[in-house]
């Protein structure tokens, strides 16, 4: 760039982001393809990590090709002067996003950021947790409150194993309804935040059990014909990391869940009030 008035030096440039730029858009959209089809998954965000770094490669090329240039025609002013700090970060942006995209499926190995990862979803599922053990005190075999679970350090992963089998336990002893339209209320309130075709197949049948563990509460049985089974689709997990991840979908998604549900409850009421 301090000599981008020689001809010699602008045809290396030119080769120089041109070379990159195409290297930097196929990496980019590779990543960010696989890793959507990883999802939620220290695979996954590693590629997007990687994708995100691809971005601020390019966009490193295109102000830097604008420095060229400037400097080029002989502009000054605050543009040239300022130039090198925001190169600097741009650039840096790049190698940290790559560097940290590219060491994050390791770093899950790693005890403390394990033992960290299972609080996290100790945390994350106990609402979930409690909103069951309310409907079906049954499935608890050694109850907590919420600031003694929080407060607790001691045995996570066997804590979270046990907490993952309660939840199912939990959800299998809910009798669903066959309520029609429940893929129809969680695409109304879900607006625009975009589901996946997975985590919408895994919120749907939430919703569906949600309507029985409030049905469960106020003592009624469910209209319509039960479906033992309706946990099924939460039944992916080969191991307890795919099973906490599975789950983590439906608790990172309780506000569309109960949201879908109040509108079905409404629905389905409203013809109520009307014959009465």
């Amino acid at each position: 760039m301090q000599y981008a008035s020689h001809p010699e030096v602008l045809a290396y440039w030119a080769i120089f982001v041109t070379y990159l730029a195409i290297t930097f858009v196929i990496i980019g959209r590779l990543a960010w393809h696989y890793g959507r089809t990883a999802g939620r998954t220290p695979v996954g965000n590693g590629l997007r990590l990687l994708a995100a770094g691809m971005v601020a490669g390019l966009g490193y090329l295109g102000y830097g090709t604008a420095v060229v240039a400037a400097r080029a025609l002989g502009v000054q002013g605050s543009f040239i002067s300022t130039a090198p700090s925001v190169i600097q970060v741009l650039f840096g942006a790049l190698i940290v996003l790559v560097a940290v995209g590219g060491g994050l499926p390791a770093m899950q190995h790693w005890p403390v950021v394990r033992q960290a990862r299972h609080y996290r979803s100790l945390r994350l599922l106990y609402p979930l947790w409690n909103g069951l053990f309310e409907a079906v005190p049954g499935i608890a075999l050694n109850p907590v409150a919420e600031w003694a679970d929080r407060l607790d350090p001691r045995d996570l992963r066997i804590r979270l194993y046990r907490r993952v089998i309660e939840i199912r336990d939990g959800y299998m002893a809910l009798r669903p309804a066959d309520v029609p339209g429940v893929e129809d209320a969680v695409h109304a309130v879900a607006g625009r935040q975009r589901l996946s075709a997975a985590d919408e197949a895994t919120v749907a049948a939430a919703t569906r059990l949600e309507l029985a563990r409030r049905a469960e509460l106020r003592g009624e049985t469910p209209a319509g014909t039960g479906d033992p089974h309706a946990y099924r689709d939460f039944a992916a997990g080969a191991d307890l990391d795919s099973e906490v991840r599975l789950l983590r979908v439906v608790a990172a998604h309780r506000t569309t869940i109960r949201l879908a549900t109040e509108r079905i409850e409404r629905s389905t009421s409203t013809p109520r009030a009307g014959m009465r």
